[in-house]
């Protein structure tokens, strides 16, 4: 689900590239496309999601099968979610503690693994945004059970819901989740909704009591 970045081609010129090879290597295609879009940084440049989604639509016409095609995108996207969090955990941290950042705060740690799981189901609805959110789930080290665990869930379930709504209803559908437009829109949903429950987090916090301990 990427538009066209400066240079670099649109989701059309690649579904142009590939378009007569669906019959014979489509699975591959799509696995290998969902890789590369589930990449931070890389994400926001190749259309992987798209060319995934097009299995979709060659599903509804008899040439796919859609759980294969979801299997496929899933795998793709999970493997590439897990290299950002492994890359967070040990290139990221070093760079962002660096400049001063507290990545080794207990209670940033403690906040990533209470509110962790709600985040990375709300990410996962884009691959932009979960692939930042894996990123970032390593830098705050969250377990890596739980990551792979909530992460694999939720890949599946928004793959699901995406597969199947372009095999119901089409190129049309496609056509709309590939606009340039779309990923701004995920984005920003997506970061307004954390800023929102860490403010409520933030005055749960301070509206707490404070124990008042008294010395004799």
């Amino acid at each position: 689900m990427a538009g066209s970045w400066g240079p670099f081609p649109d989701s059309q010129f690649y579904l142009r590239k590939v378009e007569g090879a669906y019959s014979t290597h489509g699975y591959w295609i799509m696995t290998g496309a969902a890789f590369l879009e589930g990449l931070f940084v890389l994400s926001w440049y190749f259309p992987g999601a798209v060319l995934v989604l097009r299995g979709a639509v060659y599903s509804a016409e008899g040439l796919l099968s859609l759980p294969i095609v979801i299997t496929c995108g899933a795998g793709g996207f999970i493997t590439a979610y897990t290299i950002d969090y492994a890359l967070g955990r040990k290139g990221w941290v070093a760079l962002l503690s660096s400049i001063g950042l507290p990545t080794q705060s207990p209670k940033l740690r403690t906040l990533i693994e209470t509110h962790g799981p709600i985040a990375i189901l709300l990410a996962q609805v884009h691959p932009h945004s979960a692939a930042l959110a894996s990123t970032l789930c390593g830098v705050f080290r969250m377990s890596f059970f739980r990551f792979f665990l909530f992460t694999t869930a939720a890949v599946f379930l928004w793959g699901s819901f995406w597969g199947i709504l372009v095999y119901a209803f089409g190129r049309t559908t496609l056509s709309i989740l590939s606009s340039s437009w779309v990923p701004w829109v995920v984005v920003g949903i997506w970061l307004s909704l954390g800023a929102i429950r860490a403010w409520k987090y933030k005055s749960t916090k301070s509206g707490q009591p404070k124990s008042n301990v008294s010395t004799e």
